[in-house]
């Protein structure tokens, strides 16, 4: 089962990834400033899709959703986060300049803080 929110995650990465570093300035990347704030748009607008969508798969096919015991944080604070660290970057053109490691840190946090939902469908599939 595909997931548009984690798509969009996938899309951030690649983005990064492909973009080229600063020499000038070790661990920071300048990257496409609207491209990335249109996929985190889309990742605030698939996201409940996607969680209903989880919700009827586990449901279709008789899987429990075992609530994890550590505390997650919510993602959309974690994509606000993304958002203000954005804004914090030096701006210029249609481009702004981030700390690659800042960056990819949030990215994998929000990952890790999917809904327990979308974790749980995509256990379900590897097995």
């Amino acid at each position: 089962m595909l997931f548009k929110s984690l798509e969009c995650l996938r899309d951030i990465e690649k983005l990064i990834n492909e973009t080229h570093d600063l020499p000038i300035f070790r661990g920071y990347k300048a990257i496409n400033k609207r491209g990335v704030e249109k996929l985190i748009d889309e990742i605030y607008a698939s996201l409940p899709e996607d969680v209903l969508n989880a919700r009827i798969y586990l449901r279709e096919h008789n899987y429990e959703i075992r609530k994890k015991v550590k505390e997650k944080t919510n993602v959309y604070d974690l994509l606000k986060m993304f958002e203000i660290a954005l804004e914090d970057g030096y701006q210029f053109m249609q481009s702004v300049v981030i700390k690659t490691k800042e960056i990819e840190n949030l990215l994998d946090r929000i990952y890790e803080n999917m809904p327990d939902e979308i974790d749980e469908v995509q256990k379900n599939n590897k097995l």
